[in-house]
């Protein structure tokens, strides 16, 4: 069955509830697939044309919404969701560094913002 960034957006922060360090890696990770997933969307949308499942995708998301000539609101956004990706990429990778729960927090509140300001934008 199908889902929807916002439900992998809820399952991270129930795994941002989480007491271990583990918890926080997933809940990371699950927050920064929940803001790509809706990025993905909204640069489908700009750019209908362009395959979207490719190895590559995780950047072509980024390129097309961090485009100027997207305005703004995209262009943030497109920050946002690099932001997001970084973190994710520590909680993933960086598995022999320590792993805070600020970051999980900040990860989960920007995929947040990312949702809130593609609904503010109607995308």
């Amino acid at each position: 069955m199908p889902v929807t960034p916002d439900e992998i957006l809820d399952s991270a922060i129930t795994l941002g509830r989480g007491e271990a360090e583990v918890d926080w890696r997933n809940a990371c990770s699950r927050a920064y697939f929940a803001a790509f997933h809706r990025c993905r969307q909204i640069a489908a949308a700009f750019e209908p044309h362009v395959e979207l499942g490719r190895s590559d995708t995780h950047r072509l998301v980024f390129d097309i919404l961090s485009e100027r000539s997207r305005g703004p609101a995209a262009v943030g956004v497109g920050y946002m969701l690099d932001q997001c990706r970084r973190l994710r990429n520590r909680a993933d990778y960086d598995i022999n560094d320590e792993f805070r729960l600020a970051s999980c927090r900040s990860a989960i509140q920007t995929s947040r913002d990312i949702a809130a300001r593609a609904d503010a934008m109607g995308w």
